[in-house]
């Protein structure tokens, strides 16, 4: 099988820009997918669910208040009988005081007694609501609160379904957003993910490095183009026994293909091969170069196009489609051995930066 180097690249961008949101719940190209289908859903979904929430809140907190309200009445009640029969009972001992007999000793006592019970009556009534007020403070300012929620579920219950929702419509939003934002790397990313998949078929004297990517110190001037090159950048090189395949993928649709020029892959995809042939061969310190002597590297540029291809043909680069692909990598005669193959992929490993 096949040995594969590193995750495909538009893969590795997706990664970056989600946990640049700190988005960390995807785990494949398929659940990104999923999501982006079902986001309309999902999304209605938590608004019908906390709609229900709310609803049952305003019914639940309407039970409450008259549950509160009632209970509230009994104490309330419950506490004036109490102080009235504390009243009821001074009143009484005070008549007994008055209209006991006595003696003329005992007038004094008698009349001090019935005096301060005439007091503690006018004492009880005077702060018998302010004793019940304190009393029943904490359970007046509940119900006071529940009331004031009851008020806003019942009056502005579209703002309490929105005060319930609105963080994890965030989030979904924010999901959606960047996986809009990256569509085409995740269509990319299946396409790569494709050609992979082919090759890892491939015998193991093949090499597969994804997502290829090499800085120059000094520009190179590519004359073809006329354009200095100062970094490269490839979907997937294959190192096999017949020389290197520079492989550039595009998931485009036939909708798209007629819509979309391949000019500008193919300039990219030369200007990366002459690049790359630089970068072997002239290169101070490849172990390799001396056992070449004037012995070139093949190197051959391939851009795959998932389902469909134009009729149209380019100098120096084929354009093949998924099927086509394994077949035409393994129709050339070998010109490196094993571990030359082996050689020029870990140099690559080693410079890809």
């Amino acid at each position: 099988m096949c040995k594969v180097y590193n995750t495909i690249g538009s893969l590795t961008h997706i990664k970056s820009r989600l946990a640049q949101h700190g988005i960390h719940d995807f785990h494949s190209i398929n659940e990104l997918l999923a999501f982006q289908r079902n986001y309309a859903t999902a999304r209605e979904d938590v608004i019908t669910k906390q709609r229900a929430v709310v609803t049952e809140e305003r019914n639940n907190l309407s039970t409450v208040v008259a549950a509160a309200e009632r209970d509230l009445e009994a104490e309330t009640k419950a506490l004036q009988q109490k102080y009235q029969g504390d009243i009821t009972r001074l009143q009484e001992e005070y008549e007994r005081l008055a209209n006991a007999e006595k003696t003329y000793l005992q007038e004094f006592t008698y009349s001090f007694r019935a005096t301060f019970s005439l007091l503690r009556i006018y004492y009880i009534r005077l702060t018998t609501n302010k004793k019940i007020s304190r009393a029943l403070r904490p359970r007046v300012e509940q119900l006071a609160q529940t009331r004031e929620r009851l008020y806003f579920l019942t009056n502005h219950f579209d703002s309490a379904v929105n005060e319930k929702t609105w963080r994890t419509l965030r989030e979904l939003d924010l999901k959606q957003q960047v996986i809009a934002e990256v569509k085409s790397y995740i269509y990319g990313a299946i396409g790569e993910n494709k050609v992979v998949e082919e090759l890892k078929h491939l015998p193991d004297d093949y090499i597969l490095i994804n997502d290829f990517s090499y800085t120059f110190h000094k520009p190179l001037y590519f004359k073809q183009q006329d354009t200095r090159i100062r970094s490269i950048q490839i979907d997937h090189i294959l190192i096999s026994p017949a020389g290197v395949f520079l492989i550039e993928t595009k998931n485009w649709s036939k909708e798209s293909l007629q819509n979309l020029n391949l000019r500008s892959p193919v300039e990219q995809i030369l200007r990366t091969s002459f690049a790359l042939y630089i970068l072997l061969h002239r290169t101070p310190g490849f172990k390799l170069r001396h056992r070449w002597g004037e012995r070139k590297i093949a190197i051959k540029n391939l851009i795959v196009l998932i389902n469909h291809k134009p009729r149209e043909e380019f100098q120096h680069v084929k354009v093949l489609t998924l099927n086509e692909l394994v077949r035409h990598v393994t129709y050339f005669q070998p010109s490196l051995s094993r571990e030359e193959t082996r050689e020029i992929a870990e140099y690559l490993v080693k410079t890809n930066s």
